[in-house]
């Protein structure tokens, strides 16, 4: 799932997974894992998060990759909010290639600027 923060691309993603069985990866959720679980990879994003910085291309990919691998080979998923970039999107093609695997479907979440500011300010996290 690609799109804009606010646009439901989580949403939507979690109810998919409720409903047909797949897991939901988003680069948020398994970035907190790796931090969480003080692993080197967490490590390392964790310096660029807590600087207000993006996490580097490599590292996203690396992370997500890592993510996907450990659901194992028949495990059916939906990305949510990646790849952001295309060096994310040529990361995830080889890496899943490198598996047997590949992206069945892509669905790109658009919406007006003005209603995802609306969505976003009136979030409750």
């Amino acid at each position: 799932f690609l799109g804009p923060p606010g646009t439901g691309k989580g949403t939507q993603a979690r109810r998919m997974s409720e409903r047909f069985g797949l897991t939901a990866m988003s680069s948020g959720d398994v970035f907190r894992i790796e931090i969480a679980a003080n692993t080197d990879i967490g490590r390392q994003a964790s310096k660029y998060m807590s600087a207000g910085r993006l996490v580097p291309d490599d590292l996203v990919i690396r992370v997500m990759l890592g993510g996907v691998n450990k659901l194992g080979a028949d495990a059916r998923f939906i990305l949510d909010g990646f790849p952001r970039t295309v060096p994310q999107a040529r990361g995830l093609e080889q890496g899943l290639a490198a598996n047997g695997l590949s992206v069945d479907a892509v669905v790109d979440f658009r919406m007006a600027d003005a209603t995802i500011v609306d969505r976003i300010v009136s979030r409750q996290d």
